[in-house]
């Protein structure tokens, strides 16, 4: 079979989406679905141009896409599911660019330079484009195309370089870069009609680049409007006061049944925050009906009470779909640690006021109902937790230590303490806690040598997890030490 052929039967619709089989993490992609998924994403603004191109990153890509538009997310797509259909309104939505915009081959590699072809929207129902990607392949790859003793078609050779692969451009609207402005006229070669001298790539006009970026802009100017109306509509919703957020619940009963068009447009999150309320309240209704007949409050205080339990279990909500939120601050929290260790050994002091602006953009992603929720704080703890720990493994105790002196810089700076001051009760504690765990790991290591002179096989039986353990409290200890060591310093005594 010609190559021509291969890419025969394919034309449809450019801005309609339809799957051969399923999309997910762990099936096999149809190819045509995978990289029709990639272009489409991208055209909505959910994956950007220069996007990996790995499973991982697209599917990454399909789950904003569904959190954005109230889905299930789940990074899965069957033909003619929901997110199929979504995505294929959404593309419906938009409109199409000039059907004379020029498209530029990228990609490191000839056969990269002419698939990037195919990403473009209009292909394969634009039939210039679709002839034009099969002229360049058949330069490219020049007889037909030959097959293993399996049936898989074998890679062959490129016959033209990587800068040989023509844009597509109907009209000739490109306007090429001059190579004058090195100083010469360039030498354009028969093999790279790259419209210089091949190390420049030719670029459209401005009002092709607007034309281009329209689609984006328009998908994320109607994001930006959706998220503006949203608060507009249940401003204290996420506050975490019980009274305002009872107020937009109303406000969004309402809406469900008025107009469940709109209500689709809310965010994900506010929807399934909003329906855990209301199932709650249908939970607790019965409850409450039953602890009222058997006297174990009046109305008014049962209504208080479940009424209260019912926004818990929202706000509850509202942090487990913040979850990735509270894993990640404590990781930022120790990188921005790690910047005043930085700040402290290249000027000399620290910036309090620029960590503390630091804390408070990481900590502002998440409403403060949905932070001060307790699984809020008990997934931070326990992240927390774990990235103490790391500290004391092998590859953590470098970034650990730094991120351990910017804290006790921080703490000399606000008990006021001049720069030779910090750097001082820096340097002590580094000294302190180093002296004191290579004092105790020298202690007990002579003990255990004195207890095996004696016949006794501690270090053979002793687990490697429990000598890791020993070693991680070894240096909590001493780090611990080194603090009360670097406070004594700056405040006049020795602390701790």
């Amino acid at each position: 079979m010609s190559f021509s052929g291969i890419f025969s039967g394919l034309a449809e619709s450019p801005f309609s989406f339809n799957l051969n089989g399923r999309v997910g993490e762990e099936d096999p992609i149809d190819p045509d679905d995978e990289k029709r998924t990639g272009a489409s994403l991208q055209l909505l603004g959910y994956r950007d141009a220069d996007a990996p191109d790995d499973r991982g990153t697209l599917i990454d890509n399909v789950r904003s896409f569904q959190k954005d538009n109230g889905l299930e997310v789940d990074g899965v797509m069957h033909p003619g599911g929901p997110t199929e259909r979504k995505l294929d309104a959404a593309l419906g939505e938009l409109a199409p660019p000039p059907a004379d915009m020029p498209v530029l081959p990228k990609g490191d590699t000839t056969d990269e330079k002419i698939r990037s072809l195919m990403d473009d929207p209009r292909y394969p129902a634009d039939p210039r484009l679709r002839t034009h990607v099969e002229n360049a392949f058949m330069e490219a790859y020049p007889g037909n195309a030959a097959y293993d003793a399996f049936g898989r078609m074998e890679r062959p050779e490129a016959a033209i370089p990587p800068e040989a692969v023509p844009a597509f451009d109907p009209t000739g609207s490109l306007v090429p870069r001059q190579a004058a402005r090195h100083g010469t006229a360039g030498h354009r070669t028969p093999s790279t009609p790259d419209y210089t001298d091949g190390a420049d790539a030719s670029i459209p006009s401005e009002d092709i680049n607007a034309a281009r970026r329209a689609p984006f802009e328009a998908a994320r100017e109607k994001q930006e409007r959706t998220a503006a109306w949203e608060k507009a509509l249940i401003p204290d919703f996420t506050g975490g006061n019980q009274a305002a957020f009872e107020a937009a619940t109303q406000r969004l009963d309402e809406l469900r049944k008025t107009d469940p068009d709109a209500y689709a447009q809310l965010s994900d999150g506010a929807r399934a925050v909003h329906d855990a309320y209301e199932k709650s309240r249908e939970v607790y209704a019965p409850i409450k009906e039953k602890s009222l007949q058997l006297g174990l409050g009046s109305k008014e205080e049962l209504d208080a009470r479940y009424a209260k339990d019912a926004f818990d279990v929202a706000m509850h909500v509202g942090a487990l779909r913040n979850a990735d939120h509270a894993v990640a601050e404590p990781l930022n929290e120790t990188l921005a640690r790690i910047g005043q260790a930085k700040d402290l050994l290249t000027s000399g002091e620290i910036d309090t006021a620029k960590f503390d602006k630091t804390l408070e953009d990481i900590r502002a992603t998440v409403p403060a109902g949905y932070r001060n929720s307790p699984v809020y704080g008990q997934i931070r703890d326990a992240t927390d937790l774990a990235v103490e720990i790391a500290k004391q493994t092998p590859l953590g105790k470098i970034p650990g230590k730094l991120a351990d002196i910017g804290e006790v810089a921080d703490q000399a700076s606000r008990s006021g303490a001049t720069s030779p001051q910090q750097l001082a009760a820096t340097a002590l504690y580094i000294v302190s806690s180093d002296a004191m765990a290579g004092g105790a790991r020298k202690a007990v290591g002579k003990a255990v040598d004195a207890a095996e002179r004696n016949g006794a096989r501690i270090r053979d039986k002793v687990p490697n997890l429990v000598k890791r353990a020993g070693d991680a409290a070894v240096d909590w200890v001493s780090d611990k030490f080194g603090r009360g060591a670097a406070r004594g310093a700056t405040e006049g005594g020795p602390k701790g």
